[in-house]
């Protein structure tokens, strides 16, 4: 009898397998409204775990399928989310709903029918509020509808409120770079100039020194420096930071270079002499004459070995020889300013002497032209700054950031995550697990960090990164950390017979690296104004962070979110 019992399991599971289609899932409504799969309950996940135990595992049921590139744009998309939203076993799935709303929005400001996405976009401010319970579902679904109402607000005409709008949200969930990215993805070109988003440029820099540079860049068209854009300009000399050629670290620490890429010495030290810093723009032109004499005939002297830079052109430094006089008077100039010497100050150019006209010298013919009545006016002073300005256009560093496409804001903010589905923060990779953080100090003293999610959006992914360096922070004593580097991955599992790929790739999640330097409260009040504004407060992210991320987060969801 027991023998036959042994032998009948594995013949049942074997039919029950021949019985169950493989065929793939064909794409429905779903997929076509926002790319996820249909929604489940209680009862579809117990009857898929019943089937894989009742089948020793012959059969492994899984889920269907998420499937992004099967959203349809425009009104397509429009009349697949008006299916979805009309299916009776939506209103069980409240974070699923205002998910399919924002859908029907977006795919209506992609058919420009922006009456239709307001709609959409009241209703679904009207269900966010009952979302109880999980605060990821909580955060996600209140910034979903944040974004959606900003590009609403930039495609009506009406950009101030939407840039607003970003800014605000940004303020909230300063913590992923990805989310960062995108939303300044949003903002109208030149949002980086304006004083109100100066906060958002400075989150920004936290993860990259380019958008300090893009800061500092951004004083060139102001009409006072201030003490901060001094600073900035101090720290990117003193951190020897590169524009082209080497690579660029993010690191306070200087990496390999000895010396500031040659353009930033020449652009910060007409910034600072116009802020009154004379002697800092001598010693930083001094030093620029030295990188152009050690750079010979356009290559780096290897002998020498004094600088280690990147190649110019011959034209280049031609160039940049001929102009390091007509800068030196400019400075010279600028220190009779200061000093009210306004008639030596204007002589050499009243005289007839060259000056560069650049938005690094316009200031300059800005101000000495202030010194004296318009009709007495000489020689280069006679120049039409406004003409001038427009000709040679803005010279700043805009940040790298893409443009946010509206059929985009689907990967801003993935709001259909259910908890249960997605990656816990409190546990750690294990052989049997490969989900979780991981970190290891390395021989430099910093760490590297590592969380990996196979069900947690990438915005959840980094946001969980940035809380373990905290948390490591607070455990070794220190007050604040560096993000040396980020490196995000995007994870895939493909289906292999005999090692040979069946079937495309599918998603698996993502992983997050971060490479960390720890600061102790006495390292960081030793350190200048632009370094600190780019250190993470180890309390602040862990405040934050861990009341979304950590046990309290998590919330047992009402059953009727369940039900399906």
């Amino acid at each position: 009898m027991k023998l036959t019992s042994y032998i009948l399991v594995p013949v049942l599971a074997l039919a029950v397998a021949g019985c169950v289609r493989t065929a793939p899932k064909q794409t429905t409504f779903w997929n076509k409204c926002d790319g996820y799969a249909a929604p489940e309950g209680v009862g579809k996940l117990a009857g898929r775990g019943l089937l894989t135990a009742a089948t020793l595992g012959i059969v492994w049921a899984t889920p269907e399928d998420d499937k992004p590139w099967a959203r349809v744009k425009g009104l397509g998309g429009v009349s697949a989310c008006d299916e979805a939203l009309a299916h009776d076993a939506l209103d069980a799935f409240p974070v699923r709903k205002l998910n399919v709303l924002r859908a029907r929005a977006i795919h209506n400001l992609e058919a420009r029918q922006y009456d239709a996405a307001a709609n959409d976009i009241k209703a679904m401010r009207t269900l966010a509020p009952s979302l109880k319970g999980d605060q990821r579902d909580v955060l996600n679904a209140a910034s979903a509808v944040e974004v959606v109402e900003a590009a609403y607000l930039m495609q009506t005409g009406k950009a101030a409120e939407g840039e607003e709008t970003i800014r605000l949200l940004a303020l909230d969930r300063p913590y992923s770079q990805t989310l960062l990215g995108n939303l300044v993805g949003l903002m109208p070109k030149g949002w980086h100039k304006r004083p109100e988003n100066a906060p958002l440029l400075d989150m920004l820099s936290r993860f990259s020194r380019d958008l300090v540079l893009a800061r500092a860049m951004a004083s060139l068209r102001d009409p006072e420096v201030d003490a901060d854009t001094v600073e900035d300009w101090k720290y990117l000399i003193r951190s020897r930071f590169s524009m082209t050629g080497a690579k660029k670290s993010s690191s306070v620490e200087a990496g390999k270079l000895t010396v500031a890429d040659p353009a930033l010495y020449l652009s910060g030290a007409m910034t600072v002499a116009r802020a009154g810093e004379v002697a800092l723009a001598r010693q930083w032109m001094d030093t620029l004459a030295d990188i152009v004499a050690d750079m010979g005939d356009g290559v780096l002297n290897h002998e020498t070995q004094k600088y280690s830079t990147r190649r110019m052109a011959p034209h280049e430094l031609m160039s940049l020889k001929k102009m390091l006089p007509q800068y030196g008077m400019a400075i010279t100039s600028y220190e009779n300013l200061h000093a009210g010497r306004y008639a030596e100050a204007r002589a050499p150019y009243e005289a007839g002497a060259q000056i560069p006209l650049n938005r690094l010298t316009l200031p300059l013919v800005k101000m000495l032209q202030d010194t004296v009545p318009e009709a007495e006016r000489k020689g280069s002073l006679k120049v039409d700054v406004e003409k001038m300005e427009m000709m040679v256009g803005a010279f700043d560093r805009s940040p790298k950031m893409a443009r946010t496409s509206v059929s985009e804001l689907f990967t801003v903010l993935p709001v259909w995550r259910p908890y249960e589905q997605s990656n816990s923060y409190s546990s750690a990779v294990t052989f049997f697990k490969a989900n979780g953080f991981k970190d290891k100090k390395l021989d430099n003293g910093n760490w590297k960090i590592e969380f990996t999610g196979s069900a947690s959006s990438r915005i959840a992914v980094e946001e969980m990164s940035i809380l373990r360096a905290a948390q490591i922070a607070r455990k070794k004593g220190a007050s604040h950390f560096l993000v040396d580097e980020q490196k995000n991955y995007s994870r895939t599992v493909t289906t292999t017979l005999n090692g040979t790929p069946v079937g495309p790739a599918r998603a698996a999640g993502y992983k997050t690296e971060l490479f960390v330097k720890l600061y102790s409260p006495e390292d960081y009040a030793a350190l200048g104004r632009p370094e600190q504004r780019r250190l993470f407060s180890a309390d602040e992210v862990f405040e934050q962070l861990y009341a979304v991320y950590g046990p309290n987060g998590k919330k047992k969801k009402k059953r009727a979110d369940m039900l399906g």
